[in-house]
């Protein structure tokens, strides 16, 4: 009796010991597919990183540009509104000149 309780034991133990290594694959497959899962979103994140640095990079030089342009058309715009160039094609196209004192008149508003 004793020994059949003994081989019962034994096949029990040894019932639970499967039991514990098929979980324990079961557990292992489930780390690796992860560690898949997780390597790949890194890779992705990486790439979408550096898809929006290059982005931010083309957006910067283009505002810098635009800044560039902008000064340049102040300076232009200074130029062209400056009195004594428009005073200057007053004269040499319309033939206007400065009125003199006498013929200056105030009104008062």
């Amino acid at each position: 009796m004793l020994a059949i309780q003994l081989t019962a034991f034994k096949l029990d133990f040894y019932a639970v010991y499967r039991w514990i290594i098929k979980k324990e694959i079961w557990f292992s497959g489930a780390l690796f597919i992860g560690v898949i899962i997780s390597s790949l979103a890194v890779s992705y994140q990486k790439h979408w990183a550096r898809d929006l640095s290059h982005l931010h990079q083309q957006s910067m030089q283009e505002s810098n540009d635009l800044q560039v342009e902008w000064r340049q058309l102040l300076v232009e715009q200074s130029t062209w509104g400056a009195t004594s160039r428009v005073q200057g094609l007053a004269i040499q196209q319309f033939g206007m000149t400065m009125p003199k004192l006498e013929n200056v008149v105030l009104v008062k508003v």
